[in-house]
């Protein structure tokens, strides 16, 4: 994606502190086996709102003086359909939009209380399906290239993979 050295090193931080304003979250909600009440997922939606007042107060070095606005904005979407802020596409972070597909892939691989992990294979399908519109395409094309080659290439399982990944990284093809 040929990012500055400063862009990697603020999405680097960002990454780390996004979800700090979870803090601000009952544990009962944050920790729930259970489905979301449409008002517990109210709630979920403030912790960027937090994480941004929270980071707000430490004084950070100049080339990281964003990590604040850049944290808070892991859950913004191309379309604008994301929160907190309903911004669209190239308003959003870079390091937001980086976020956004790191943090997802690693929310559907993950087994939680509530839902069980699903395969790398389905995670990059998801996000395939959703390239451009819940996530920065070229960000999920990056993130599949850089993956790919990490992942369990036994029979079958890399074709499958490639499948997925073929709608936004049509110039990777199956291994023999």
């Amino acid at each position: 994606m040929h990012l500055s050295a400063a862009e990697q090193r603020l999405a680097y931080y960002a990454g780390l502190l996004h979800d700090y304003g979870k803090i601000g979250v009952r544990d009962e909600v944050l920790c729930k086996p259970s489905s979301l009440t449409p008002e517990e997922y109210e709630e979920i939606k403030q912790h960027p709102e937090y994480t941004l007042s929270i980071l707000s107060k430490i004084k950070f070095s100049e080339d990281l003086a964003e990590v604040p606005h850049v944290a808070s904005c892991h859950h913004e979407r191309p379309d604008g359909l994301g929160y907190p802020y309903k911004l669209i596409g190239p308003m959003i972070p870079i390091g937001a939009r980086l976020i956004a597909v790191a943090d997802s892939f690693d929310a559907m691989v993950t087994a939680r209380p509530y839902n069980a992990g699903v395969s790398p294979v389905v995670a990059v399908g998801r996000l395939a399906e959703g390239a451009d519109a819940q996530w920065d395409g070229t960000v999920v094309a990056a993130f599949i290239e850089q993956v790919f080659p990490r992942l369990d290439t036994s029979p079958g399982k890399a074709d499958d993979w490639l499948i997925a990944a073929q709608p936004i990284a049509p110039h990777l093809t199956p291994v023999a």
